[in-house]
This record gives structure tokens, C-alpha cells and sequence, in this order.
């Protein structure tokens, strides 16, 4: 499966092999595999650089995030890193959809008030 993984999003894998690797990421957890492979001051290590990039703010965090994801850098990280990075792109991402979420409502609700106003005007052409 290593040996499928190191080619797996290039052109030299078939496509049954990119379906093996595929299927395996479906049923197999990439958290736990990263963490069987990790020793339990690294665990410790990890959590408490989690901890720190839970608190500072969205705009660090991407910007982490953004670093440590070039190829050049990403090639580079020890498993704790990459443990890391995976774990706060997790954090980045949720803060990111929170964020849309809340962007996407407030939108709603202006466009409900237009529409209200909208009716109003529409039902009363001669109040205004």
C-alpha cells in the first residue's frame, strides 16, 4: 500500500491501483494510522501545538496552513508535524465554513427584509 501511496495523484499509477489506494482511505482512518505511528511525547508535543493554534486567529492559522501545505514544505514535516497540520487544516477549515455559514445568513436575512419591504410597497403603492 506504501509503495501505492507514494504514486497515488500521479500519472504513473493504473487506474485499478488508484482505486485500491481510494477504497482503503474510505474504510481506513487517517487519523489513526498517523497516530499508531506516533510516540506519546509526540502525541503530548501535538496537542499542545494544537491547543496553541486553536487560539490564535483565523488569519494566522490560514496563513500556517498555506505555508506548511507547499509541496516543498509539506515534503519536508516529521510525522508529528504532518499530524499537526492536519489536524489544525481541520480547524481551519470548520473556522472557515463557520464563517461562510454565518456570511451565507446574514445575506438571508437582508434579502428577507427587501422582500418584506418589497410586498409592503407592492400591496401599499400609494403609503409612501
Amino acid at each position: 500500500m506504501l509503495e501505492l501511496f507514494k504514486i497515488y495523484g500521479t500519472n504513473k499509477i493504473s487506474k485499478e491501483e488508484y482505486m485500491e489506494v481510494y477504497n482503503y482511505m474510505e474504510s481506513e482512518s487517517i487519523d489513526k494510522l498517523m497516530i499508531s505511528k506516533l510516540s506519546k511525547q509526540e502525541l503530548k508535543y501535538a496537542k499542545e501545538q494544537i491547543q496553541y493554534f486553536r487560539k490564535i486567529s483565523s488569519e494566522e492559522l490560514r496563513k500556517k496552513v498555506k505555508i506548511e501545505q507547499k509541496e516543498e514544505n509539506y515534503l519536508n514535516l516529521s510525522m508529528v508535524d504532518s499530524y499537526i497540520l492536519h489536524l489544525i487544516s481541520r480547524i481551519d477549515n470548520a473556522r472557515n465554513t463557520a464563517k461562510l455559514n454565518n456570511d451565507i445568513k446574514r445575506e438571508l436575512e437582508k434579502n428577507d427584509i427587501m422582500l418584506r419591504k418589497s410586498i409592503y410597497y407592492a400591496a401599499h403603492p400609494y403609503n409612501y
